[in-house]
């Protein structure tokens, strides 16, 4: 008969682990957290497609200027008002992040319309839209979990400063636990075996440390019943 198969059935009987107050606000802090990294990922993420916007509409106003076309130095200002706001995205300014989207949508309307727009380029302004639509979301939630992570913060602090103000509670002096003796029956269940069934005995005395050695070795019995009645029923 293997004993530590009936340590089977005694692991179902152990009661849930409870998290306490701290456990819960730490839990919540750290998912704060892994949303603002997410929210971040998001913001770097339509920074860097309004610096390929501002990288293309660089390259396009030099050509203009090389060859010597009209009005292109009023680029400039198209290039300065990208890149201003390419820095308040980084910045986490969901203003920032709204007007660039919608800067970016009125500069393709104007190339559809005016016939600019070669359909070749459709993949990669999808692309981008995707990339600054990401921004607009991930500023808006960035403030928020900021707010929220110092929120919490603040209880966090507030609990931790009135737990070391109070005087702490003293501890209950140990009881010493009580000798575990073997029944006749219980070394008889494992087959003879004294160093099995003390084995067993401190299995259970361990998982159960406020119970009384009585109710270890009924419980220890118990288990073994069980399970050699299972395995008769097999063997049948």
């Amino acid at each position: 008969m293997n004993v530590r198969d009936a340590l089977l059935f005694i692991d179902l009987m152990t009661p849930p682990t409870l998290l306490d107050d701290s456990q819960v606000s730490d839990a919540i802090l750290l998912g704060i957290k892994k949303d603002i990294a997410a929210a971040r990922t998001q913001i770097n993420s339509a920074f860097q497609a309004t610096m390929v916007v501002g990288g293309f509409s660089t390259l396009i106003w030099w050509v203009q200027i090389t060859r010597g076309v009209p009005d292109s130095s009023w680029g400039i200002l198209d290039l300065i008002l990208i890149f201003g706001l390419g820095y308040g995205i980084r910045k986490n300014s969901n203003i920032c992040a709204i007007l660039m989207f919608g800067y970016y949508l009125l500069s393709k309307l104007y190339q559809i319309f005016s016939g600019q727009f070669p359909p070749t380029a459709a993949p990669l302004a999808g692309i981008i839209f995707y990339y600054l639509w990401q921004g607009i979301l991930g500023t808006s939630r960035y403030t928020m979990l900021l707010e929220s992570e110092a929120t919490l913060n603040k209880q966090q602090q507030s609990v931790d400063t009135s737990q070391a103000s109070s005087p702490a509670p003293s501890k209950p002096k140990p009881v010493p636990p009580q000798p575990l003796t073997l029944s006749p029956e219980l070394i008889s269940l494992c087959g003879g075996d004294r160093a099995q069934a003390q084995w067993l005995l401190s299995q259970i005395r361990s998982k159960h440390p406020d119970r009384s050695p009585g109710w270890c070795e009924r419980q220890a019995i118990a288990q073994l019943t069980a399970k050699a009645a299972v395995e008769t029923n097999a063997d049948e």
